[in-house]
């Protein structure tokens, strides 16, 4: 039984990649299919060329998300303040479920620490530009 388990295990995890590397191949294709749809369009309608440039460029506002790794490392100090109360109060990882209630919340505390902290710095972020924007009126 046991290496049943294993097996089934290995299969598993050599699987992940391969449906990641899949989803993305099709991914890829419906986009450049959804672009040669829009290209197609432009023909078939006679676009003016203005237009057609803004529906056919590649530019796209990259996500504001200046603060990920601060979750992330919020994230990952947390769940090693919870792993190591869990050590401390001797909790056994395979046989307690109270060492993983411990690790998830230090890693829930983490993120709420994280979210205090982003919250906080867009308001600052905030209050800057409109000084920034009545300085310079």
């Amino acid at each position: 039984m046991k290496e049943l388990v294993a097996i089934v295990t290995v299969v598993f995890a050599l699987s992940i990649p391969i449906v990641a590397i899949i989803s993305q191949a099709i991914q890829q294709i419906r986009k450049k299919k959804a672009d040669n749809d829009i290209r197609r369009l432009i023909i078939e309608h006679q676009t003016d060329l203005e237009t057609a440039k803004c529906l056919v460029s590649e530019e796209r506002k990259p996500e504001d998300d200046r603060f990920g790794t601060l979750r992330g490392g919020c994230l990952l100090v947390g769940g090693g303040i919870g792993g190591i109360i869990s050590f401390m109060l001797d909790a056994d990882l395979k046989h307690d479920s109270f060492a993983w209630l411990c690790i998830a919340l230090g890693i829930g505390l983490g993120l709420l620490v994280a979210f205090a902290i982003e919250w906080k710095l867009k308001k600052k972020l905030k209050q800057e530009e409109v000084r920034d924007a009545q300085t310079t009126d």
